[in-house]
């Protein structure tokens, strides 16, 4: 129902989620702006089925239909969403360490669109080739997103565990993460 997929760049990210979407499904791809043409041009190569709609400004914002696949940027993702989603609504979060940072707009909107789409009994994937770019809390926010952060690692106290956390006179400093932290990212990732 999600997952956190962290290839290397130029493995296939883009592809792989394009062929797992189910048929007929409705999908939302969220990504930076400047990648929405080449997510369109993915759909259009591996799943000609698909019709491709690629939304500009907030105001735009709208459900898809079943078998299509509405392309937002992050930054264009609204605060409220309109009415109930479609069900089995497919979320792809391309370069997701863009909603990183549990404070900002751009995570809590995400958010919302995960949660939505789970709930509707859909998918919520989150690609990214890096996803742990500064401080593992980063990792936990991102993982956050999409409902896995808790399937990851139990709670928030286990994962702090794992990753040697000590509380400093600046507040806490991370220390290495223990060998079993691959086998809990396993679980989602």
């Amino acid at each position: 129902r999600a997952g956190l997929l962290a290839d290397q760049m130029r493995l296939g990210k883009a592809v792989q989620s394009v062929n797992a979407v189910a048929d007929n499904a409705p999908v939302i791809v969220a990504c930076p702006a400047t990648l929405k043409g080449a997510w369109k041009d993915e759909f259009k190569k591996w799943r000609p089925e698909f019709k491709c709609t690629i939304l500009y400004g907030r105001k735009s914002f709208r459900w898809p239909e079943p078998g299509e696949v509405v392309i937002i940027n992050y930054d264009i993702l609204v605060d409220e969403l309109p009415g109930k989603p479609p069900r089995g609504l497919h979320v792809i979060g391309d370069e997701a360490t863009a909603v990183k940072s549990n404070k900002s707009q751009r995570h809590k909107r995400f958010e919302k669109l995960c949660t939505a789409a789970l709930k509707s009994n859909g998918k919520a994937w989150l690609l990214t080739g890096t996803p742990m770019m500064g401080s593992p809390y980063e990792l936990w926010n991102l993982l956050k997103t999409a409902d896995l952060n808790n399937e990851a690692f139990g709670h928030f106290g286990k994962f702090l565990y794992l990753f040697n956390v000590v509380q400093g006179q600046f507040g806490i400093t991370y220390g290495l993460p223990r060998p079993e932290v691959r086998d809990f990212l396993r679980k989602v990732m």
